[in-house]
């Protein structure tokens, strides 16, 4: 470290294997034998996940490719060995090629990895306001459970709008996405 550097989220696999993430402002983070150098705009907060084995040994890190400001806030993985990862940014979040631009001061959003390291799914909810989400869950069936919290008058994801029943002050929300991709409050 040499700056601001936390943990947020902490889980573990079918096979014991730890998960942990957060977010970062240091140049650079070294754990174990992964580093993580910061590509967040302006140097601000980046963010990163990291699977331990059950010795404690990294095998595998995951991270942004860049970012305005991020953390990874809560980390999960399913019984086919699948990572998921949920987390918030400012300005914009890139994997890969594909690139979220913020609309509201802090979306949120959860990726997916295979056990291979490839990702298979990016989704966001925008916000007229801010949001944060802060409690991620996989089920037996492969269903994510997401709990957080929004500031403004709405939260809008793919397939779904949830009004925030007192505007001037934050609402709280549980989202289950299903196997189909589909959102439920």
């Amino acid at each position: 470290g040499g700056s601001y550097d936390f943990v947020y989220g902490l889980s573990t696999t079918a096979e014991g294997n730890a998960l942990l993430c957060g977010s970062f402002r240091s140049d650079s983070i070294r754990l174990d034998s992964i580093t993580f150098h910061n590509r967040s705009a302006l140097h601000n907060y980046d963010a990163f996940a990291l699977l331990l084995d059950t010795n404690g040994n990294a095998v595998a890190g995951f991270k942004s490719d860049s970012c305005g400001s991020c953390a990874f806030t809560d980390i999960a993985s399913d019984t086919a060995g699948n990572i998921y990862i949920l987390g918030s940014y400012s300005d914009f979040i890139s994997f890969d090629s594909t690139t979220l631009f913020a609309t509201g001061s802090s979306p949120l959003f959860n990726v997916g990895y295979r056990p291979t390291g490839e990702r298979f799914m990016l989704r966001r909810c925008t916000v007229k306001g801010s949001a944060g989400a802060f409690a991620l869950a996989v089920a037996p069936d492969g269903r994510l459970a997401i709990a957080g919290l929004f500031y403004g008058d709405s939260l809008i994801t793919h397939t779904d709008t949830l009004l925030n029943s007192n505007s001037g002050y934050s609402d709280g929300f549980v989202m289950v996405i299903d196997t189909s991709g589909n959102e439920h409050f």
